[in-house]
């Protein structure tokens, strides 16, 4: 099983002692064999689902089995990586699929399936992205062409990357995704990496981290680390990212976090070994949480298998789901939902709602995507079993449509790609991650061109598209990039951080202009500032980092941690 996550002792015992039943039964040895799997139907008929929310059935199977990440293209398909021959089942040469699965004629059920690949060993993403398909499999990165669209490969798949630990195993390389910022954004689970881009930027850490680079693979960074197993990062329009992260089993650990960039996480092979009196564990030992140097997390989530992920900016839901995390986590059987609640100074914490729970004890969600509708696609691994151990079910797998109760959702932009600014200027605002690649490659080919239709959404009202816009305003440059330089005189703290955030990748072509804000009032503004320090290192910027730390009053954590990181 793909989760970041085996079950405590004594459930692997159980999942083990079911499996040797089962494999005795079906020899003819105890008499009619006894399932717990239940019909896929029945298995929806198990689920408790939150006010406003609908779950139905799309696929199941035969014809998908054991699902372990998703993606939805611009056209709705969702593509899937199935993990039949994982662990101890691998195959050589590998045969595990990518599948297209569609809804030909609107019911709402997946009537067509088209196998894309099928040379992989339990992949743990994929990511379309315009003409190419971005799988991770450990050791190795991988990108597919598809520049006709026929959902056929167009010649030998293309390594991309390699180096990163984890062959064959769930603590590798993770769920591919783009940000607004038009890069590709990736976690490593704790088997390190020792990674080279095709520029010679090269990155090298023995646990887990938060990746990113260009489409091409070059300006490969980690900018964050020591993490145990982060399945699958989220990221917002403004460029804040959350991962989920696994705990050492049976601590009741797991974590979600919000990514400081630059943070060191804690994790470093083991917990430390601290026992309440009553030799009870606290989490915040496992991560080192207590201790300055490592970065707090939002929320402890207890025992689970923390799987897939996703920052949802959609309306479908109504204003309350709108710039939340949809997350899976396999081990309890529950879809979440987090609001960010945003911390006095720097950070944030969140607060948890489940969205679907089950009491089919195979019921195992492990991936979450938003449809271009706004509606989400959840995959199921549907097994006995949680870890890449335990599992014992590989012909069975489930994906469900979630929609607002007794509403059809409805797209606002025509499916990409786009040959005209007038439609990528709509697309930009879908909820869709595939659709939102499409139409920043499309600005981006018009470059200057699309800068007026641009600063239009700049000088709008919604506060999302505008920062969307800020994105690609600054990669086209020139007097796209002024757009930018701009709202650092915002009067809206949240886009002065923006602005900041996004030059202090540019940071020695700006430094006389963000230094100017270390006097700012907002600590969101002097965050992103300080993060900025390291690129600049010059006299001024340490005289600048003397004088932030006087900001610091010995009870904002995030902000000790932000001069940490500067200093």
């Amino acid at each position: 099983m793909p989760a970041c996550s085996t079950l405590s002792f004594a459930r692997c015992i159980r999942s083990f002692c079911r499996s040797v039943i089962f494999a005795v039964t079906a020899c003819g040895m105890l008499g009619s064999p006894v399932r717990a799997q239940q019909p896929a139907e029945e298995t929806v008929r198990s689920f408790t689902v939150a006010d406003g929310f609908e779950a139905k059935l799309f696929a199941s199977e035969p014809m998908i089995s054991n699902p372990i990440t998703m993606d939805v293209d611009t056209w709705g398909r969702v593509w899937v990586t199935e993990g039949v021959h994982y662990r101890r089942a691998r195959k050589i040469p590998p045969i595990d699929k990518i599948k297209v699965l569609e809804d030909t004629d609107g019911d709402g059920r997946a009537d067509k399936m088209t196998v894309f690949a099928s040379d992989l060993n339990a992949a743990m993403g994929v990511c379309v992205a315009g003409d190419k398909i971005y799988v991770p499999e450990s050791p190795n990165v991988y990108v597919y062409e598809d520049a006709d669209g026929d959902l056929k490969p167009d010649g030998p798949r293309k390594l991309f990357l390699t180096g990163f630990g984890g062959e064959n195993h769930d603590h590798g390389v993770h769920s591919l995704v783009f940000g607004p910022d038009h890069k590709l954004y990736m976690t490593q689970g704790d088997s390190g990496y020792d990674v080279t881009g095709p520029d010679g930027a090269h990155i090298k850490f023995q646990w887990g981290a938060m990746l990113r680079c260009e489409g091409d693979g070059t300006q490969l960074e980690d900018f964050a680390v020591n993490f145990r197993n982060p399945f699958e990062l989220a990221v917002d329009s403004f460029g804040n990212v959350w991962c989920s992260d696994n705990d050492n089993d049976g601590l009741q650990s797991t974590r979600i976090c919000w990514i400081l960039e630059g943070g060191n996480y804690g994790w470093f092979g083991g917990p430390e070994n601290i026992r309440n009196p009553d030799g009870s564990f606290d989490p915040i030992h496992h991560w080192r949480a207590d201790k300055p140097g490592f970065v707090p997390y939002a929320m402890i989530t207890g025992f689970g298998s923390p799987c897939g992920m996703t920052f949802y900016e959609g309306t479908a839901f109504g204003p309350q789901y709108d710039g939340t995390i949809f997350h899976c986590d396999a081990g309890p059987r529950e879809v979440r939902c987090y609001t960010p609640q945003k911390k006095a100074g720097i950070g944030y914490g969140v607060e948890a709602e489940n969205i679907i729970t089950s009491t089919d004890s195979y019921f195992r969600p492990d991936d979450v995507c938003v449809a271009p509708d706004g509606s989400l696609f959840v995959s199921d691994w549907y097994d006995g079993g949680v870890g890449g151990h335990a599992y014992n079910d590989p012909t069975r797998g489930r994906i469900y449509r979630v929609t607002p109760k007794g509403k059809k959702p409805f797209r606002k932009e025509k499916p990409g790609p786009y040959d005209n600014d007038d439609d990528a200027i709509v697309a930009l605002g879908s909820p869709n991650h595939a659709t939102t690649f499409l139409a920043r490659q499309r600005l981006l080919q018009s470059g200057e061109a699309a800068v007026p239709k641009l600063a239009a959404l700049v000088r709008g009202n919604d506060a999302r598209l505008k920062a969307r816009a800020l994105w690609v305003l600054d990669r086209i440059g020139g007097s796209g990039r002024d757009y930018v330089k701009a709202e650092l005189a915002s009067d809206d703290p949240q886009f002065r951080a923006l602005a900041v955030r996004i030059l202090r990748r540019h940071a020695g072509d700006y430094e006389e202009e963000l230094l100017a804000l270390s006097d700012d009032g907002h600590p969101e503004v002097i965050r992103e500032v300080a993060l900025a320090l390291p690129e600049i290192r010059s006299p001024e910027a340490t005289e600048t980092l003397v004088k932030l730390f006087g900001r610091y009053d010995g009870r904002d954590r995030y902000l000790l941690e932000t001069l940490h990181i500067a200093a």
